[in-house]
Parts: structure tokens; sequence; C-alpha cells
């Protein structure tokens, strides 16, 4: 595999990342760092599609670390370094966008199924288990939203555990055709 040698001055997407993480690192809860001292400590414009992919990225990576940090977008000043008791509003409007995601999905799949008479068995099939998943992914999100119909508690809850839930989570092996 050739290795295009990175160009003088133009550094490559893991250098970029590990300035963003260094400048991230010395963050606190509630500190905020500016485009501008972004853009200092990379070289490249913070708000440009590299600079921004860098300090996602690194935002990731402090999200996954030993003491995790939630990195937010500070509209038109930079990003900051989420206070605990603001994670829980980041992860309800992460989860809204998520079910839109998860009804726009649901509408696509039904929609294709309904309007066109052309599909083969198999075709047809693919279709069907996405929108039976998509569905299912639907209600169990919205079941969990919203308490006063939350998923029952305790021993009203039965969950397979062992060879059933591996039943349950695994495909058939296919049969040999002919």
């Amino acid at each position: 595999m050739n290795v295009i040698p990175p160009q003088e001055g133009f550094p490559t997407f893991r250098e970029l990342r590990r300035l963003a993480r260094v400048r991230l690192d010395a963050l606190e809860f509630g500190a905020r760092v500016s485009y501008a001292d972004l853009t200092h400590a990379l070289g490249v414009p913070a708000d440009g599609h590299r600079g921004r992919a860098a300090v996602l990225a690194a935002g990731r990576d402090l999200l996954r670390d030993a003491r995790p940090r939630l990195l937010v977008n500070v509209r038109n000043e930079g990003y900051q370094i989420a206070r605990p008791n603001e994670h829980a509003d980041v992860s309800k409007r992460r989860h809204a966008l998520l079910n839109r995601g998860l009804a726009r999905n649901h509408a696509i799949v039904t929609h294709v199924l309904m309007e066109w008479d052309g599909w083969t068995d198999a075709e047809r099939a693919v279709l069907i288990e996405q929108q039976t998943r998509t569905a299912l992914a639907l209600i169990a999100s919205r079941k969990v939203a919203n308490p006063r119909t939350a998923i029952p508690a305790g021993a009203a809850v039965q969950v397979p555990t062992g060879r059933e839930l591996v039943r349950l989570l695994t495909r058939p092996p296919r049969r040999a055709e002919g």
C-alpha cells in the first residue's frame, strides 16, 4: 500500500486530532475554548471541515476517557466541556434527533413497500425485515422516553438469558438451495 507522505505545513488528520485532544484535555467541566484558540492550536481553521472533524473526534475520545467529559458546541463561539448536570439535557436532545431519524426511516420503508408492486420475494422480505426493525426500535425508544408508559420494573419484566437470548439474537442458518 502506497502512503502519500505528509506535506509540509499540512498536518495529517491524526496529528490534528492529537493536537485537539491535547488542548481539550486541559479543560475542566464548564470551561470553554474558542474557535480562535483551537485554530491557533491546530494550525488550521477549527470551524473548517478538517478542524471541526478533528475536534469532534477528540471530543468522542474525551467521552471514552478514564474521566469522561462531554464536548458540546457553543454556537458562534467554540466548544464547551458540559457540566455533569447538563449531560441529561444533551442526551434528551440527541434522543429526540434519533427518534426523528427512526420515524423517517420507518416512513421510507413503509411507503416504498406499499407504492410499488415490482418487488421480488427476497426484496420484499428485506424491506419487511427493515420495516420491523425500525418500528421496534422506534416503539422501544418512545416507551423508554415516556415515563408514564415506561417498561415495568422488577419481576414484571422477563428478560431472556443464556441460550434463549442467544437464540433470539442470532439468525438461523441458511438452508442450502437445491
